[in-house]
């Protein structure tokens, strides 16, 4: 039997429960998708890639800003994306996101 492989195995699952997704564009430089983050529908993070296993979902369509913003797209801010994204870690074993830790200070 053959498995065939996933470019999203910790994600493949819950993309379809992505009810917002945010998506970091480098419309500067390389102007390609960096990272994807997607929420379910009571507003938890339920996918963050890319990472050393998942490859991402937007990433992989090599869209361009243009296209984004005929989805009809709405813009964060670099810091409130680097939040969000800062906010969770992926554990793998319990196969769900977990709130980081801020130590005092930070």
């Amino acid at each position: 039997m053959i498995v065939p492989l996933s470019a999203n195995p910790d994600f493949d699952d819950k993309i379809e429960d992505v009810t917002l997704w945010f998506i970091e564009y480098d419309d500067v430089v390389n102007h390609i998708a960096n990272r994807e983050i997607g929420f379910a529908k009571d507003g938890r993070i339920i996918v963050k890639m890319p990472d050393d296993r998942n490859y991402g979902y937007w990433l992989d369509t090599n869209c361009e800003l243009e296209d984004f913003k005929k989805m009809g797209i709405n813009m964060i801010t670099e810091k409130e994306f680097n939040d969000l994204w800062n906010s969770v870690y992926y554990d793998r074993e319990a196969k769900e996101f977990k709130q980081t830790v801020i130590k005092n200070g930070d």
